[in-house]
């Protein structure tokens, strides 16, 4: 069943990661805007064999795509940026989410360090060419039509990661 937002509100929903370990992938929405955070991967569960990944079901982005303004990471661990490659088998599309994100000119945001990963994880699928990659720090804000996105220091075990702010109207 879906839900429709009402035009004031803020519709937050998880795409992966909720209740689980991996798969952070989530999504914020308001009116004809929507902003991705994260992209990952879960590591199979021990009665997963043969499985490699596991990635979150893009569906609703698919069927969004033109109203994704950006999709933006937090840091570079897999659970957070391992499905970008990925995508592109579980929707079989020509050219995956890249190509999609191309198309609909969804840029992806993140430090310097999971900028770097993302390049090569792209370039190694071959789908580095197309993308757009743009890279952000605690200073960058990026404004889109109603969601403005600002950025704050925080610390993990990996370097640079970030925290996000989504601002709305509401």
């Amino acid at each position: 069943m879906a839900y429709t937002l009402k035009p004031e509100e803020v519709g937050v929903f998880a795409i992966g990661g909720l209740g689980e370990i991996g798969k952070n992938t989530y999504g914020i929405e308001y009116q004809d805007e929507i902003i991705i955070v994260d992209a990952g991967i879960k590591f199979p569960e021990d009665d997963l064999l043969g499985i490699d990944y596991v990635i979150p079901d893009y569906s609703y982005i698919v069927e969004n795509i033109d109203r994704v303004k950006g999709v933006l990471i937090t840091h570079g661990h897999e659970d957070h940026i391992g499905a970008l490659p990925y995508v592109l088998k579980q929707l079989n599309i020509p050219g995956g989410i890249p190509f999609l994100l191309k198309q609909a000119n969804v840029p992806i945001y993140a430090g310097p360090l999971a900028l770097a990963l993302i390049r090569g994880k792209l370039e190694e699928h071959g789908l580095l060419r197309g993308a757009k990659l743009y890279e952000i720090n605690q200073n960058t804000e990026l404004t889109f039509k109603h969601i403005k996105a600002t950025f704050f220091r925080t610390t993990h075990s990996i370097p640079e990661p970030l925290g996000i702010v989504l601002h709305t109207p509401q």
